[in-house]
Parts: C-alpha cells; structure tokens; sequence
C-alpha cells in the first residue's frame, strides 16, 4: 500500500490541476472501490497485494488534496485571509481518526 500512495501523491497535484480538486477525490474513491473489489476477490497472495497497491494509489490522492494541500495553503496565505488555525484543527483530527481507524 505504501508504494500505491507514494504513487498516488505524487499524481495528486497533476490530476487536480486537469480536473479539479472534487473530481480529482471522486476518481480516487472510484480507484478505491476498485481496489476494494481486487482485494475481496483475491484467491491468491498476487492479487491481493495488487488490490492493496491499487488502494494506496487512492489512499495518496486523497491524503495529499484532502490534507497537504489545505494545509500548505494556509501557511503560505497571507494573515488577512488565513484563519489561522482553523485548518490545522480541521487536518489534525482527520489524521488522528485516520490513524485510530475511524
């Protein structure tokens, strides 16, 4: 999975630059279910870990558009538009849930 989201973030910033940020998250939960399938249907080790790599791939493209890049965003914005910490509150728990398994 770690190379699928190595992958995946890499990917990230030229997809939503094409398509646009929403879309660029509906295409990596496509490419989610995707790998979701691939893996349930898995009758061998092989397959398995290429349903897992295919769900990384999603796993970066939604990690660095839902949370690098608004975060970034905020501490390159200048204090007038920036709401100070409301985006590292907002990237903070989504990543403490992440790790905890919500």
């Amino acid at each position: 999975m770690s190379a699928g989201s190595f992958a995946g973030a890499l990917g990230a910033g030229f997809l939503s630059d094409r398509i646009g940020r929403k879309h660029s998250i509906q295409v990596a939960a496509v490419i989610w279910i995707i790998g979701s399938m691939v893996t349930c249907s898995a009758h061998n080790v092989a397959q398995l870990v290429a349903g897992r790599v295919i769900n990384g791939l999603s796993v970066g493209v939604k990690y660095h558009l839902l949370l690098d890049a608004p975060l970034t965003l905020q501490f390159i914005a200048s204090s007038s538009i920036s709401c100070g910490n409301c985006t590292e509150t907002i990237s903070g728990s989504s990543s403490s849930n992440s790790t905890m398994g919500h």
